[in-house]
């Protein structure tokens, strides 16, 4: 068998090598510059990306960091009973159990509200809303930014405001059903007119450590506190004064008379 790995040989192979190198110059310098610049694209490329994957990665830190700082509120309810252990009276307190705020405040605003549906007319329904002066007729600020912030109470009354409420809604309920039974006999229309809800609204604005200003809404009872939508929040709060009644003028009496006016007696 012929060797074909002599020098001889390998030195003719090295020579035409040679020789197609120096005949395709300008074509292998093509090539390699061609090989060049794409491996420089790519690693452009993936170093853009890198990058941009840090950054990613450097915001989420700082934003979750900036988020540790804020400040966190909470509603913590609390009651006043009287010798028989019925919940006269209640007090809410704020709290805040994250960072540091300034430039706090808060208000509070309390409605009646009573829900009349209307059967035949496409199930309608009307809301009744009677924003209630004073209903938490006391505060007390602690001084503090953090922890309990501010108190409001609603039990300085001689039978707590909470008994009064009670007392109110079970009044209504029984000269309601007679009046709600002598319309559908009258006009023959189906309706139920609802149990009289007391709801709690607040208003919490403060300045984080940033010293971003923030604004919330919330609605508050004795199962918590739910944020509600800046939209509504201001369309509660933008009650006028003189629309207020106080809430020893509220009486069962009185929410009937707004009834029959929304139904047009």
């Amino acid at each position: 068998m012929k060797n074909w790995f002599n020098l001889s040989n390998i030195t003719n192979i090295f020579k035409y090598v040679l020789k197609m190198i120096k005949s395709n110059r300008d074509l292998i310098i093509s090539i390699t510059s061609l090989a060049v610049s794409i491996a420089t694209i790519f690693i452009m490329t993936s170093t853009n990306k890198i990058m941009i994957t840090t950054n990613k990665i450097m915001e989420t830190q700082t934003e979750v960091e900036k988020a540790d700082k804020l400040p966190i509120i909470n509603f913590k309810a609390s009651y006043k009973e009287d010798k028989s252990g019925f919940a006269v009276g209640e007090m809410i307190a704020i709290h805040n159990e994250g960072g540091i705020m300034t430039d706090f405040n808060s208000e509070e605003i309390t409605y009646v509200e009573i829900e009349v549906l209307d059967y035949n007319r496409k199930n309608e329904e009307i809301n009744i809303n009677i924003p209630i002066d004073d209903y938490y007729d006391s505060q007390f600020t602690t001084g503090a930014l953090q922890k309990e912030i501010i108190t409001y109470e609603n039990y300085s009354a001689e039978y707590g405001n909470n008994k009064i409420q009670f007392e109110v809604i079970n009044n209504f309920m029984k000269i309601v059903e007679p009046y709600s039974e002598q319309k559908n006999l009258e006009t023959g229309r189906a309706f139920s007119i609802g149990v009289p809800e007391f709801r709690t609204f607040f208003y919490i604005t403060y300045k984080d450590l940033y010293n971003q200003k923030h604004n919330y809404y919330y609605e508050v009872d004795h199962f918590g506190a739910i944020k509600i939508k800046e939209s509504t929040g201001k369309n509660l709060f933008s009650t006028n004064i003189n629309q207020f009644i106080k809430l020893e003028d509220v009486n069962e009496t009185m929410l009937l008379e707004m009834v029959k006016k929304k139904m047009g007696d």
